[in-house]
């Protein structure tokens, strides 16, 4: 694990006016409030490297010495690498974190939405709830062991019948869909099953994150040419972009359909804090796992913990900075050479990462 802390946070510190009159402005902080699942989805890091997982959730310490850095951003996403349902302080945080201004957003499996709990969401719960799946029918439970499909219908079915009940407008609606080549053809259901259920807008991912290289052929950027076309053809008749003549949008996240230089998980101007207040540039630096990372394990990268220093303090550290700044030029940092979700020009697809 690589650490950059202790940073200098005396008066005389020459960045100390800097960060006063021009403070950090990011474009959203992802808070990880939970690292516990009740999943086994067989594509996630947490199942894959159970033995090494750091198991816990943020206490209100935690949450509440974090809240003060909302001021830098207007979303705050209340999700990691856990299932943030389990935290008894859910809702606690959402009012937290609304009450700082900010629009918030979460992703759950869906699985704990109770109707007391439906309830609860269309009362006092975040403007934004994604549900994952994995498909468009029971096939989504062989990827997603451990979940129901028709939980999660159940679930964003109840949500929209009390918010048009009540009138209200929030919890948006959105599906975040991992796109398993295996169910390809599930794409071509996603509009009839997910248009009339009140779903505002369904979010499609491809495993850019290939824990097992058993699940190489499962991800798009991994799979031959041949099925890279007809996932292309399948997903361009599939995508409805913002603004079209319908009430749901589907967006692809991934190239060569969210084509950038850059980094799609936008490091350079967001951050990940991890269950335990560590700051990684993104969720995929921030895997909680026991112990210092090598060879057989993802990389995990810090820039110090939001209780021991100062927010500013650490964006503006200059070993911080230099990773941006080597991002943004379009020359990613050693530690994102392998992930799917940055392409660089000279690169036709990422390197698989090997274990």
């Amino acid at each position: 694990m690589i650490q950059l802390n202790n940073l200098e946070e005396h008066p005389s510190h020459p960045y100390r006016w800097v960060n006063r009159f021009f403070p950090p402005r990011l474009d959203w902080i992802q808070v990880e409030i939970s690292s516990l699942c009740d999943a086994s989805c067989i594509y996630c890091p947490h199942t894959a490297l159970r033995s090494v997982w750091r198991q816990g959730l943020m206490s209100r310490k935690t949450f509440f010495t974090l809240s003060n850095i909302f001021q830098y951003t207007r979303h705050v996403h209340l999700q990691g690498w856990g299932e943030p349902f389990l935290h008894p302080h859910f809702f606690d945080f959402v009012q937290a974190t609304r009450d700082t201004g900010c629009i918030v957003g979460t992703t759950t499996s869906g699985q704990a939405v109770t109707v007391d709990m439906a309830e609860r969401l269309v009362d006092e719960g975040p403007d934004v709830v994604a549900f994952s799946v994995a498909g468009c029918s029971e096939l989504s439970d062989r990827y997603r062991r451990g979940t129901s499909f028709t939980k999660t219908l159940r679930a964003m079915e109840t949500i929209a019948n009390l918010k048009e009940k009540s009138r209200r407008t929030t919890p948006k609606i959105h599906v975040a869909y991992m796109l398993l080549m295996s169910a390809l053809d599930e794409v071509e259901r996603i509009i009839p099953l997910f248009g009339n259920m009140g779903v505002q807008e369904v979010i499609i991912s491809t495993l850019n994150f290939v824990i097992d290289p058993k699940l190489r052929e499962e991800s798009f950027l991994y799979c031959d040419a041949a099925k890279q076309r007809k996932a292309v053809e399948i997903l361009q008749e599939s995508a409805v972009p913002s603004g079209a003549a319908t009430d749901i949008v589907i967006s692809v996240n991934f190239p060569p359909f969210h084509q950038s230089e850059r980094c799609l998980e936008n490091a350079a101007r967001s951050i990940f804090i991890s269950h335990d207040g560590y700051v990684h540039p993104c969720v995929y630096l921030g895997i909680p796992l026991v112990g210092p990372t090598n060879g057989s394990t993802p990389s995990v990268l810090n820039f110090g913990n939001i209780e021991t220093s100062s927010f500013p303090g650490l964006w503006r550290h200059k070993n911080y900075r230099r990773w941006r700044r080597s991002l943004r030029k379009g020359k990613p940092p050693m530690t994102c050479t392998r992930c799917g979700r940055f392409i660089s020009p000279t690169q036709n697809r990422p390197a698989l990462f090997s274990f």
